[in-house]
């Protein structure tokens, strides 16, 4: 094997735990995307070849290439304090076999807590709100 075909093989090896989307959008990065699964399908088959879920996912969400992979387990932009960005920091590491996203991937809560940062726990001093009557 040629020196550079040696070199990019290792430079395209998932990293030890690293898990799909981390591998997916560092390769995207890297090399793009041809339109393929090509850096899908190179993830499975080293890390994680007995994980069948993903054709699933990947059907129910039309996904067709190494693009939609982040969207497909409902990722988004991954927020680096005031910045958005699609590339995560580090990858957070996943067990070997495990095709779940690392923490980096993990969806912001719905509900941002108010100013302040403490989230209400209902028994506050604030104003009660009624609750709805049941019907008889």
């Amino acid at each position: 094997m040629p020196a550079d075909a040696a070199l990019l093989d290792l430079w395209t090896e998932p990293q030890e735990r690293e898990c799909l989307l981390c591998y997916v959008t560092r390769m995207r990065a890297d090399f793009g995307c041809d339109g393929t699964m090509r850096w899908t399908r190179r993830w499975r088959t080293r890390r994680a070849p007995a994980v069948t879920s993903l054709d699933r996912i990947f059907r129910q969400h039309r996904t067709t290439c190494d693009c939609g992979v982040p969207s497909a387990f409902g990722a988004g932009p991954v927020r680096h304090g005031d910045a958005v960005t699609t590339l995560p920091p580090p990858c957070s590491g996943v067990r070997r076999g495990s095709a779940q996203p690392c923490p980096a991937w993990q969806r912001p809560p719905h509900q941002a807590p108010p100013p302040g940062g403490k989230r209400s726990s209902g028994t506050g001093s604030g104003p009660a709100t009624p609750r709805p009557r049941r019907r008889a």
